[in-house]
């Protein structure tokens, strides 16, 4: 019985080490990005999970009137690449993009999900607006925790999607914790439902 046990142990052990190695984010160089991105580069990661091989592409498209965020996340299929989602925004005023970006497998299913915060910048001058956003992919679906603050007074206020109430308890608890500890500002203080 001992002899079964361990053995039992020892192959639960290859098998996570096995799943584990399997898994894995690397930041890749322009050079090296094989998916199509305008702009300049900004952030690109390359990571395996249990749905395949995917690409994360992040780029600034600035023109005379505006400037653009554009960040992408493909998978790699026997036909090319696909493009799961794509997130674009953009201000006449400026936008910035922050390096608070996450690729963890938070429930712990195998598959890797994405956070990443921004900052849009609004009319200074006149409004003193800026907004921040934190959008995360879960399951190839997007939510998102919004913040409007004005420049030199204290009224910003954070808001979440309401889909966030049909994500599961690691995951929300994650995102908000996130928010709080990146973002600072407005902090959320919710409870996990």
């Amino acid at each position: 019985m001992r002899e079964k046990l361990l053995a039992f142990i020892c192959l639960t052990a290859c098998f996570v080490q096995r799943v584990s190695a399997q898994m894995y984010v690397n930041v890749i160089p322009a050079e090296k990005v094989p998916v199509p991105y305008i702009g300049a580069l900004l952030e690109a990661r390359e990571f395996k999970d249990a749905l395949g091989l995917h690409y994360y592409v992040a780029t600034d498209v600035r023109t005379d009137k505006t400037d653009s965020l554009f960040v992408r996340r493909y998978t790699k299929t026997a036909a090319g690449f696909v493009l799961d989602w794509q997130i674009r925004d953009f201000s006449p005023y400026g936008i910035t993009y922050e390096t608070w970006l996450k690729i963890k497998d938070i429930d712990g299913d195998g598959v890797y999900e994405t956070a990443f915060v921004y900052r849009v910048e609004g009319d200074v001058v006149a409004h003193g607006l800026m907004r921040e956003k934190l959008i995360l992919h879960y399951k190839n679906k997007k939510y998102a925790i919004r913040n409007t603050a004005h420049y030199g007074v204290d009224d910003d206020k954070a808001t979440m999607d309401k889909s966030f109430d049909t994500l599961p308890k690691s995951v929300k608890a994650f995102v908000i914790n996130m928010w709080n500890k990146e973002v600072g500002s407005s902090d959320i203080v919710q409870e996990i439902h």
